[in-house]
């Protein structure tokens, strides 16, 4: 050991120099590396970009103008820092909902309906192509209603077409859409508050779409509700 450690000490420039030259090739490996997976994602993104300007469309959102665009610091030459854990791009969605308007980040001037609808856009996509067994949305139709709600719900019609979705909704044009509704509620048993799940049939639907309007004392709700089961 100690004959290593003088070596060691005899060798260390030498030993320094390696280090050096280790360091710069692999530093040289690791950036090709992220340059190609940058050219990709751009090269994607053009696509991705189109692909959920359709979706959008489709989501009433028209007038959207949206670019997706990618930032580094390759101007900090051999600075390790410039890689990140997902490759070298730092990733924003800039958009703009009316004309006129200059493009801006997503998260600073989506209102909550848009951002919804931006978000389902983008999953429609992107999701698609990982070819997963079930998706599950989280009242993704927070903050629409009417026209758009009924939008919304054709976009997770069409989803499930090739997926199994989960949709926790408060809209009764959405869960309209299913297959199955079931009933999520809370009740006290014994002092203790339990989660109750409940497949509801035909009928019940009819009862629980109804509640759209829960003070009609004509009829017309339930009739409605059967007219969005039988959309």
């Amino acid at each position: 050991n100690l004959e290593l450690k003088l070596n060691m000490l005899d060798d260390d420039e030498y030993i320094l120099n390696k280090a050096k030259t280790d360091v710069d090739e692999y530093y040289q490996i690791t950036l090709q590396k992220a340059l190609e997976l940058s050219s990709l994602r751009k090269k994607n993104a053009k696509k991705l970009e189109t692909n959920i300007k359709e979706a959008l469309c489709d989501l009433m959102l028209d007038k959207v103008r949206l670019e997706i665009v990618f930032t580094n610091n390759l101007k900090e030459e051999k600075n390790p820092n410039i890689f990140l854990k997902n490759g070298i791009d730092i990733v924003n969605i800039m958009i703009s909902f009316n004309p006129g308007e200059n493009l801006m980040d997503l998260s600073k001037v989506a209102s909550g309906g848009e951002m919804s609808r931006v978000m389902l856009a983008i999953k429609t996509h992107v999701m698609a192509n990982f070819k997963l067994s079930t998706m599950i949305f989280d009242e993704i139709d927070s903050g629409v209603s009417g026209e758009v709600a009924y939008e919304v719900a054709k976009k997770l019609e069409q989803i499930s077409k090739h997926t199994q979705v989960l949709a926790i909704t408060h809209l009764p044009i959405v869960a309209s859409k299913a297959n199955t509704q079931l009933y999520i509620s809370k009740n006290v048993v014994s002092g203790k508050t339990l989660t109750m799940v409940k497949e509801l049939n035909y009928h019940e639907r009819i009862e629980e779409l109804a509640k759209i309007s829960p003070t009609d004392q004509s009829g017309k709700s339930k009739e409605l509700a059967k007219n969005m089961l039988n959309m």
